[in-house]
């Protein structure tokens, strides 16, 4: 009985032996490297001083700036180095090995987000490439990448030709200074696969480190500052050119004959053409009432310069042909004005066959008045609104580009 037992037990001993030497070497490095391994304690083995975290962000593309929503999306990867003693191990023990991949679960990971990220906070463990990957010699290399949208202070007031500055926060979310120091590794994020954007030209990055003060605890967050300027050439040719065009085509309304008839009808159809185009290009301008754009305040000097232009015109050729030359509001502002304008008012026509007759107040002198007058004015207010539109033109593109 007792041989029968001892043949059994060197039996098992040989088996366990059997399959503890086939597996695979990471196999077996992964039992023994986790064996006993805590989730949740950090790896320092000085609990009294914080776990360091290198970090490093490399900028890999801008998807787009929402000025509705002062958001930025962008496309990161963030390359995190730290060391955990527990996670070491001796090569020669498994045929070589320098490195392993393991699940982030089974492992202490920093709690590291984008302090001002929007939508649900949470953190870097749900992206891409979430694996880390340990070294023999304890170090930890975790390269989680995500699209990432965070707010972002965006000023359109000098839309299309604005720069913004847009920051990636990055902070942990309730490690303490004490518990995690994150360390930046350069001075500015890396741009070596950086992928140019079609509607923003990237200016400049660089980091900057800020610490603040919460319940008498330091949590500290690295700034990444990417600043851009807006590719603003399509937005020249389809957006400023045309209203530019439009803008000055309405002061040739004044260069028509009074008496061509197509004074009023050029106004209106000009008018309603920047009316239409108002409509299309409307949803590609900034929506923002915080900011407002200098080039939306100009289409509306615009808007009111092309109804003025319209009711001016009506005005002139109401005074120009003036049917009721003997007894008329605008008979009278003609001779009210004419003194001002250098229009003699002398018998410079064929006088009337009566004599009796008040040559000041005949048909043909009144409407001679009238018509001198309307085109005086005609010429007038066309070079007073080119002026103008000239005037607030170039003001709006020395704003916008200084």
């Amino acid at each position: 009985m007792d041989l029968y037992i001892l043949v059994i037990y060197i039996c098992a001993c040989l088996s366990q032996c059997s399959s503890s030497t086939s597996k695979h070497p990471e196999a077996r490095l992964h039992e023994d490297m986790l064996d006993g391994i805590n989730p949740y304690v950090r790896p320092a083995s000085d609990i009294t001083k914080p776990v360091n975290v290198t970090v490093h962000l490399f900028l890999i593309s801008i998807i787009g700036l929402y000025e509705r929503e002062r958001a930025m999306s962008s496309l990161i990867w963030l390359d995190l180095h730290w060391f955990d003693d527990q996670l070491g191990w001796n090569t020669s023990k498994y045929d070589g090995i320098n490195s392993s991949r393991v699940s982030l679960n089974h492992i202490w990971h920093p709690d590291i987000l984008f302090r001002n990220e929007i939508g649900n906070k949470r953190g870097m463990k749900d992206t891409d490439f979430v694996d880390p990957t340990v070294y023999s010699t304890g170090e930890v290399v975790w390269w989680p990448g995500k699209e990432v949208r965070t707010k972002c202070e965006i000023d359109t007031t000098k839309y299309p030709f604005d720069e913004q500055e847009c920051i990636l926060a990055i902070g942990k979310w309730y490690s303490d200074d004490s518990k995690i120091h994150i360390i930046p590794v350069s001075p500015k994020p890396d741009i070596t696969y950086y992928e140019e954007s079609e509607q923003w030209h990237l200016l400049d990055t660089y980091v900057k480190i800020d610490t603040r003060l919460e319940s008498h605890l330091e949590f500290s967050r690295i700034f990444y500052i990417i600043k851009v300027k807006r590719r603003s050439t399509f937005f020249i040719m389809n957006v400023i050119m045309p209203v530019l065009c439009l803008s000055f085509l309405n002061q040739l309304c004044f260069v028509l004959p009074l008496d061509s008839g197509e004074k009023t009808g050029m106004c209106m159809a000009i008018f309603l053409t920047f009316a239409v185009f108002l409509s299309l290009i409307g949803n590609s301008l900034p929506q923002s009432s915080i900011n407002m754009p200098a080039y939306c305040v100009y289409l509306v000097f615009q808007t009111i310069l092309s109804i003025l232009t319209i009711s001016l015109e009506v005005f002139i050729l109401r005074l120009y042909n003036n049917p009721h030359w003997h007894d008329s509001s605008f008979s009278r502002i003609a001779f009210f004005l004419a003194p001002g304008l250098r229009i003699p008012l002398s018998n410079e026509i064929t006088k009337t066959d009566d004599d009796n007759a008040d040559w000041h107040k005949s048909k043909q002198f009144t409407e001679a008045i009238c018509q001198n007058v309307a085109i005086k004015l005609d010429s007038i207010f066309g070079w007073v609104l080119f002026a103008c539109n000239l005037a607030f033109t170039l003001t709006f593109f020395v704003f916008v580009n200084t």
